[in-house]
């Protein structure tokens, strides 16, 4: 990799200096070979990356990705939304966790928050239930 990089400073510099002296078409016809050379050269040097590190390493971890990132492989979460489980179930794709989602399935029923996240088991005794079933 090393020497296609120090190829590619040379064409490149080879180029810049037909320029200085003013021979304008040789430069020109020069930065088209130095073009392609380079194109061809970089790759190359992507390829060896790739293989080297695997093609995970082109891309940037997403946020959430660093979010879970500090969690073990064998790590399990669970979800808590007032609103339909499956909208948060899609954060064990990420990483391979076990997902474990709470929400609501269906709607209709009135009164006070604490009685309703009874109803539809969003409560504290309903999380440690999901924490028991993801663990066990």
């Amino acid at each position: 990799m090393a020497v296609d990089l120090e190829t590619a400073g040379l064409w490149l510099t080879h180029v810049a200096r037909l320029w200085d002296r003013g021979s304008r078409d040789e430069a020109k016809a020069a930065g088209v070979r130095a073009r392609h050379l380079i194109e061809h050269l970089a790759l190359a040097v992507v390829d060896n990356c790739v293989r080297a590190c695997g093609s995970r390493s082109l891309i940037r971890p997403s946020p959430v990705e660093r979010l879970l990132a500090p969690l073990g492989r064998d790590a399990r979460l669970v979800t808590v939304m007032d609103g339909h489980p499956l909208a948060l179930s899609w954060l064990g794709s990420v990483l391979g966790h076990r997902v474990v989602p709470l929400g609501i399935e269906s709607f209709g029923q009135s009164g006070d928050i604490p009685d309703l996240y009874r109803t539809y088991k969003l409560d504290s005794a309903a999380i440690i239930d999901a924490v028991a079933r993801a663990i066990g």
